[in-house]
């Protein structure tokens, strides 16, 4: 048996064109390159031009293949809620008005992602509901629950807090 090699970098190029990849900021760090193109109003997600692989958390190399070359593709926004809770404490120290609500979505096209939404106050979601994932003022945000959109605690039957 042989010992695995390092990545020696991005695999050759094919000689098939596919789409263009979104401009590539200059200067940015991951996360730097994340809220770029959230604030043009797509969540995207970084997938590897070696393997393929969505890469969340954003980071400079691939964590399967060890490529440094990414593909920004953006999501379609249909997605699941993982699970969704309510934060008591401003953690930020960037004073927040508490509590404020967030979820942890599973898009559609990467399964193996979890990504932190905003989850607006009159909206009640849970565990396994469908939504829809949007941007709102450069933040992902849970923008509709199932086909009928939103619902508000009184309209599932719970008050907040309960469930």
């Amino acid at each position: 048996m042989t010992a695995p090699t390092e990545p020696t970098g991005p695999p050759e190029p094919t000689g098939v064109a596919g789409p263009a990849a979104p401009t590539e900021p200059s200067g940015l760090d991951d996360w730097g390159r994340f809220w770029s193109h959230t604030a043009g109003g797509r969540v995207r997600v970084p997938v590897c031009s070696g393997c393929g692989t969505p890469n969340w958390y954003p980071a400079s190399r691939c964590r399967r293949c060890g490529a440094a070359v990414f593909t920004w593709k953006a999501l379609s926004g249909d997605a699941e809620v993982f699970l969704e809770m309510t934060v008591h404490r401003d953690f930020t120290g960037e004073g927040r008005t508490v509590p404020y609500r967030v979820a942890l979505v599973v898009p559609a096209e990467h399964p193996s992602i979890r990504l932190l939404a905003r989850v607006p106050v009159d909206a009640d979601v849970a565990a396994g509901d469908p939504i829809r994932l949007a941007v709102v003022d450069g933040v992902p945000t849970v923008e509709t629950v199932g086909k009928a959109g939103a619902r508000t605690p009184a309209e599932r039957g719970r008050s907040d807090g309960d469930g």
